[in-house]
């Protein structure tokens, strides 16, 4: 950071670029007046507009402020105050498009970015591979397990490759279980990993594949003798995905049990979901390449995941009416999470998708995410459609948000599935039973009275 204003780490997901950049702020503390962590959140603009994710002091917002006059307003404040001595760490940058990155690097100050994405050749970037230092890994080995190395311990590193948090999985695995470094072995062996599986590598463009971290850390999933409640509480964390939420929270919005808050505990010792105090809070998350391996291996459904499906609609019925703005942006992150990776085909997927899709809609429409809105929109019709045919009530709901979502964002020329929709018998038959806002009145196509036509015929 002495010769670059802007460097990027680069690296396969696990490898340690975060305690890397976290390592390099406490290192050379001194040279900073100041240092803020803060999280990639889908796009510049939501990073920055979160308050608790990129905090600054005497700068809040108000519950009337639109999105787009705090982010100028918060900007404003950063070009300000920000000096050479200010260290902003931007942590899972984890997307090829880096629109608005000036944002940020128009600041004066230094950043450090940690990424999964190779931007050689666009940004300086210092490529982050495995611990040369064999001594370290023996040493995180002995910190966790609590155990002397032995000819096992050289064998399980050769086998995870030095890959840090694989490393780190497996000593905490052995110590919540008690297990010998020759039974540890003996489980990875059996699932498949051995020493000549070669360096963990990750394309250029991002794909994981076999004898990837990812694959990896499928291996090490499959190695964990997981309970039907550990596997519950698992399933909660890969649909919440890698938003940070308070533990109180996700105890509540998952439903947990006294088995299963048991079971929470025992996945923070063991390292699969993580625990931190700050500000005499306890806040949960969970790393975005084990999210990716939880959705894969547990695929949560809506029959197994009943529980959190009917407390998160809750919470997205309420996302418009909540006075907290900060609340408000953070519910969507996560319910937006879960709208794309929840799986299922029965009614209950219906009725969430249903209680959820409007509200959620909204709240996406003014973050100006339109893309994402219409994602959901046509995830709740196809489930609407499969579990209760076209002419069921809950179609209206999906298609009035995709016809909004339009309306909102100034686009006068809609899908062609929508228009059949709305000028066939089953769109005539749902809008003449609707009544929207007290504004929907025996309508059809065709009709004049000036209020429907708000949604569909005046776009």
């Amino acid at each position: 950071m002495q010769q670059e204003k802007f460097l990027l780490l680069h690296g396969v997901g696990g490898i340690g670029k975060t305690e890397l950049a976290k390592h390099y702020a406490m290192t050379y503390a001194e040279e900073y007046d100041a240092v803020v962590f803060v999280r990639f959140l889908d796009s510049m603009e939501n990073t920055i507009l979160s308050d608790t994710n990129f905090p600054i002091v005497h700068c809040t917002r108000s519950e009337e402020e639109s999105d787009a006059a705090y982010l100028e307003r918060k900007l404003q404040v950063l070009r300000q105050i920000c000096t050479p001595r200010h260290l902003i760490l931007l942590d899972n940058f984890d997307t090829g498009d880096c629109e608005n990155l000036d944002f940020l690097t128009e600041l004066p100050c230094p950043i450090l970015v940690t990424s999964r994405v190779d931007y050689d050749g666009i940004f300086p970037q210092y490529e982050v591979d495995i611990l040369s230092d064999e001594s370290a890994l023996y040493q995180m080995m002995a910190y966790y397990t609590k155990r002397e190395p032995d000819l096992y311990t050289d064998a399980i590193l050769k086998a995870l490759n030095g890959h840090t948090m694989a490393v780190e999985l497996v000593a905490k695995q052995m110590a919540l279980h008690q297990l010998t470094f020759r039974e540890m072995y003996e489980k990875l062996c059996a699932e498949g990993i051995s020493g000549d599986d070669g360096k963990v590598r990750q394309l250029k463009d991002s794909t994981l594949r076999e004898k990837t971290a990812f694959h990896h850390m499928e291996i090490l999933f499959s190695v964990l003798d997981l309970s039907e409640s550990e596997k519950q509480v698992l399933r909660c964390a890969a649909l919440v995905g890698a938003t940070s939420m308070e533990r109180q929270y996700f105890e509540v919005i998952s439903d947990l049990n006294e088995a299963e808050i048991s079971s929470l505990d025992r996945l923070i010792q063991s390292g699969w979901i993580s625990e931190v105090y700050q500000n005499e809070m306890c806040t949960l998350s969970t790393h975005p390449l084990i999210v990716e391996v939880l959705c894969e291996k547990l695929r949560p459904n809506s029959r197994e995941c009943k529980r959190i499906l009917i407390m998160s609609g809750a919470v997205a019925s309420y996302i418009e009416k909540s006075e907290n703005a900060e609340q408000r942006f953070l519910s969507v992150q996560w319910l937006d999470h879960m709208a794309h990776h929840i799986q299922g085909d029965d009614p209950e997927l219906s009725y969430f998708f249903g209680t959820m899709c409007y509200p959620h809609s909204s709240v996406l429409s003014e973050l100006g995410e339109f893309q994402n809105c219409n994602i959901v929109a046509a995830e709740a019709l196809e489930c609407f459609q499969k579990n209760f045919g076209e002419l069921h009530e809950q179609m209206q709901w999906a298609y009035l948000m995709v016809g909004d979502n339009y309306r909102k964002a100034g686009i006068r020329k809609m899908p062609s599935d929508i228009m059949t929709w709305r000028s066939g018998s089953c769109g005539k038959m749902i809008m003449r039973r609707m009544s929207w806002k007290n504004e929907w009145r025996n309508c059809c196509r065709g009709c004049d009275c000036g209020k429907v036509c708000h949604f569909f015929h005046g776009i």
